[in-house]
């Protein structure tokens, strides 16, 4: 994913972390390692900060992602939204 696409990930990403109210929090992992890029926060400039600053490879396990915003999330956050390419890499089985 590149270009309009990244472009168009980040504006929704925005969007999303503009609708949250104070007392929500937001993470965000990215790439096929699974990087915790910006940590569960309510400081929301930081985790649009950390969107605008990610680079797209193409290579995002988005099963491991998940997973590791689940279990990064120990107060039991309640919601998860996904963007993806639709392409799974890396990906855990099962």
């Amino acid at each position: 994913m590149n270009g309009e696409q990244l472009r168009n990930l980040r504006a929704a990403g925005r969007l999303l972390l503009d609708g949250l109210r104070a007392d929500d929090r937001a993470a965000l992992t990215f790439d096929l390692a699974v990087a915790l890029c910006a940590p569960f926060t309510s400081a929301f400039a930081d985790v649009a900060r950390a969107l605008d600053e990610t680079t797209a490879s193409g290579d995002t396990a988005l099963v491991d992602a998940a997973s590791a915003v689940l279990v990064a999330d120990r107060d039991g956050g309640r919601n998860v939204a996904s963007f993806s390419d639709g392409d799974g890499h890396g990906q855990s089985p099962g």
